[in-house]
């Protein structure tokens, strides 16, 4: 069981019930596997602080490049993509359906959401 609390509300989802949906626009799939190869999406959530010498806060999310999921990220996304993989944790940042798209003018990828952006800069590691 997953509890995500969004503002004062709190939702209670039991796992084998989630169904988040994440399409990769054709820009987005270019600019990921820019090595031709069709690897594992591991997407996660992760705060910068942790990845830089910043003070900040805020948080990113990232997409790790792998031959296979990476053993915390266990559970599939519904995705236009053969495999996408996240963890709990990351769940609680995500919204039911989302896209990934590169935008033409920053060159960057942006995770995109119901609400709107959910990452104006999603980083790959390979």
């Amino acid at each position: 069981m997953l509890f995500i609390k969004r503002g004062r509300i709190l939702i209670t989802i039991i796992e084998e019930v989630i169904r988040l949906y994440l399409e990769i626009k054709e820009s987005g799939q270019k600019s990921i596997f820019e090595s031709g190869k069709n690897q594992v999406i591991n997407l996660f959530y992760t705060y910068e602080s942790l990845n830089s010498c910043s003070c900040s806060d805020a948080g990113l999310f990232m997409i790790e490049l792998s031959e296979q999921p990476i053993a915390d990220y266990s559970i599939q996304l519904d995705s236009n993509h053969p495999e996408v993989y996240t963890n709990k944790f990351s769940l609680t940042f995500m919204e039911e359906e989302m896209q990934l798209i590169r935008d033409k003018k920053t060159n960057r990828l942006i995770l995109t959401g119901n609400s709107g952006v959910l990452s104006p800069n999603v980083s790959v590691r390979v």
